[in-house]
């Protein structure tokens, strides 16, 4: 069988050294391929091409990825997404994507270059170790939202996507165990953080709010837009149902915003408090001179009732963390310490999920695997029965 061999007409099909057959034609000036299986496959794609173009209904302008990119977030910012999911989405773009393959005109891009160039050289910026499932799957899922845009838009005819396979979680090494704080660790950083000048005022004024997270597991966020009306003093609760993100203005500088939700559905819950807890709470008041005629004024604030910025916020933590002779892990690390204690005192997993506020015990599970005790028995028996 003659190996190059030309349709009628305009374009031109030929059979590769893998056994693929591609068409190509060019429109406009432009080079435009597809490939099939068969050589009566690229003659339909050849055909289809032809006829979309000779209708007016395709679109074959020159544009490159970084451009579709750009053209289809600012879609899913108009699209009423939570501002932190568009960051996330926006953030596994910036440094997973965009600089391994934007420069590509969206039409060459194939499912081998999206293998080659994305999903097998994907790695922790900052760690340099293999990805999670979860960050697979986000860089997985906004490629192929991305693509099924440009088909949408008709720039181009079919996603590469179709040929990419999808990450799987069991395939997919966990080389990231939770981190905690051992107890030693937690004693130190509540001891910097409680820390006074000889004058009796807090070094750290609103360290407190690090305390108040590592007493009850909440967010960052989740504990900065609580407010004094959310606080049950008589029965010591806080009810969580809002959250603290921080979104870009027009020059990438990031600015706090009050979320009416937090992180899922399940997020929103009342949360009792141990003593502790109730302590931070009372020396933010004191810090702030809380008269209690403003309860909808932020617990964990500046003096003027705004929300503490993140840069305080890490220089803060970062400065306790030095003090406490413990190397800077951030504020997350609090919420994982404080489920591990729960863990370890052998507390029932569905409270754990309910008071974390995940959507279902199986996360908890998958997050705590490495924390939970292998010899808990009851752990055992609701892993076997999970599904």
């Amino acid at each position: 069988m003659d190996k190059n061999r030309a349709t009628k007409g305009d374009g031109t099909v030929w059979q590769m050294k893998d056994g693929r057959w591609r068409a190509q034609i060019i429109i406009n000036g432009k080079l435009i391929m597809k490939e099939s299986r068969t050589e009566k496959g690229a003659k339909d794609k050849l055909n289809e091409i032809k006829k979309a173009h000779s209708s007016g209904k395709s679109n074959f302008k020159k544009i490159t990825y970084s451009e579709l990119l750009a053209r289809w977030l600012n879609f899913k910012k108009s699209d009423n997404i939570k501002s932190q999911s568009y960051e996330r989405v926006e953030n596994t773009i910036n440094t997973h994507i965009e600089p391994k393959i934007g420069f590509y005109n969206v039409e060459y891009i194939t499912a081998e270059i999206i293998e080659k160039e994305v999903m097998s050289k994907v790695k922790n910026t900052r760690t340099k170790k293999e990805l999670s499932y979860s960050s697979l799957k986000k860089i997985y899922d906004a490629l192929n939202e991305s693509f099924d845009f440009a088909v949408a838009e008709k720039i181009i005819t079919n996603s590469p996507m179709y040929k990419v396979r999808e990450p799987k979680k069991e395939a997919v090494k966990s080389s990231q165990k939770v981190e905690i704080l051992k107890p030693e660790e937690v004693e130190r950083f509540i001891q910097a953080c409680n820390r006074k000048y000889k004058s009796g005022k807090y070094i750290h004024s609103m360290a407190c709010l690090f305390v108040f997270m590592l007493n009850t597991g909440t967010r960052l966020g989740e504990a900065q837009a609580l407010t004094y009306a959310d606080y049950d003093e008589n029965s010591k609760t806080v009810n969580i149902d809002k959250s603290i993100v921080y979104q870009k203005d027009k020059d990438g500088v990031k600015h706090a915003v009050e979320q009416q939700s937090t992180k899922t559905k399940g997020s929103n819950r009342v949360l009792p408090l141990n003593k502790h807890a109730v302590q931070a709470i009372a020396q933010a008041k004191s810090v702030q001179g809380y008269d209690g005629k403003r309860p909808s004024n932020y617990i964990f604030s500046t003096t003027g009732n705004t929300p503490i910025s993140l840069k305080t916020i890490y220089t803060m933590v970062n400065n306790i963390y030095a003090e406490a002779n413990i190397e800077a892990k951030g504020t997350h690390i609090l919420r994982h310490t404080y489920a591990s204690r729960l863990f370890e005192k052998d507390a029932d997993v569905k409270i754990i999920s309910e008071l974390l506020g995940h959507s279902s015990i199986k996360t908890t599970l998958d997050i705590y695997v490495h924390v939970i005790n292998v010899e808990n028995a009851k752990v055992r028996e609701i892993m076997e029965d999970i599904y």
